[in-house]
């Protein structure tokens, strides 16, 4: 699970921001073959996230991006997300890069979850994990 934090990053900046190179671990399987199944050029994964590790983009290919990888992980179901299986996923992936000497990370990931699930502007569901990947981030940055 450690390598849903790329399908919760997944993205080509359309803002002329600093990138990070996206870790290689990250690159898992259901996200190569979402690309590949989306025909999502694999050589934008450079361009993903800004150096807080925010998504930028509106690009609706890296939004079907999302919604495959998220799908595929069983993080969203009926275009809502899956509260279990998304604090679990921030346990996995996202406090073990950003908060790695975390004390309680499932604390801290139900708490972030909470705060930021209801944060989206946007109908579609991959800008709504976009907004939330970008709230959570911030949170554990704070």
């Amino acid at each position: 699970m450690r390598v849903v934090f790329i399908s919760l990053c997944i993205a080509v900046t359309l803002l002329q921001v600093q990138c990070t190179e996206v870790p290689k671990e990250y690159l898992d399987k259901i996200t190569l073959e979402c690309a590949d199944e989306q025909k999502f050029d694999k050589t934008r994964f450079s361009t993903i996230l800004d150096d807080k590790y925010n998504i930028v983009s509106e690009d609706p290919d890296v939004f079907l991006l999302l919604e495959c990888a998220h799908r595929k992980r069983k993080l969203i179901k009926d275009n809502d997300f899956v509260r279990d299986a998304y604090i679990e996923a921030i346990v996995q992936t996202l406090i073990p890069v950003l908060r790695p000497n975390e004390a309680n990370p499932a604390k801290l990931a139900e708490e972030s979850y909470d705060h930021c699930h209801t944060v989206h502007k946007q109908d579609h569901i991959g800008a709504r994990i976009k907004d939330l990947h970008n709230c959570i981030t911030n949170k554990l940055l704070a």
